[in-house]
């Protein structure tokens, strides 16, 4: 499962070594599939102050899993403040704020990743897709281009690339009515 292996990752260490009372109880309900019980236990232990960051991240997710971005926010804000480092957090805040339809604020976290790491093809592909559904052709072209280029391999950035490309040309069709057929610049 993708967010343990994330979670644990923060974490650095066994998650059992560091947790005990609400945190112990809130991941192991996360990991039954309790979310709603799991945001409950984490809350109670990030709320004493001094609970290991990977309850934070923990906490994210289950409120998320709940429909409740806007918490899932407050709480990955606080791991990428604490852990700058940690990648995962952008994209995951990144993914809440978009939930959220906040579409600059995804943006912002996923710039300050690039400044980050600025080699990170995951970083562009983000990116592009975000500036894409804003209706940022030009810019997702620019990114995609930049994701080919940190990764010349990695087939995903080419069908980004190509996908945004086809998409900037449809949009510069017109339709004339002198020669009754639609043209676009070529």
């Amino acid at each position: 499962h993708d967010v343990v292996r994330k979670v644990v990752a923060l974490a650095g260490t066994p998650i059992a070594l560091q947790s005990s009372g609400h945190a112990e109880a809130g991941w192991s309900a996360y990991q039954r599939g309790d979310v709603a019980t799991a945001a409950t236990e984490l809350g109670a232990a990030a709320a004493r102050g001094n609970a290991p960051l990977w309850v934070h991240y923990a906490l994210g997710f289950a409120e998320l899993a709940q429909g409740r971005p806007e918490r899932a926010v407050r709480a990955w804000e606080q791991v990428r403040a604490v852990a700058p480092e940690f990648e995962e957090a952008y994209f995951d805040l990144a993914d809440a704020y978009l939930q959220l339809q906040d579409a600059s604020s995804a943006l912002a976290v996923l710039r300050q990743a690039e400044k980050r790491w600025p080699s990170d093809v995951e970083v562009y592909n983000a990116l592009g897709v975000v500036q894409i559904g804003r209706g940022a052709l030009d810019e997702a072209v620019e990114t995609f281009e930049k994701a080919v280029k940190a990764a010349p391999g990695d087939s995903l950035g080419y069908f980004n690339l190509g996908r945004a490309y086809s998409m900037r040309y449809f949009k510069s069709q017109r339709y004339s009515p002198t020669t009754t057929t639609w043209v676009a610049n070529t």
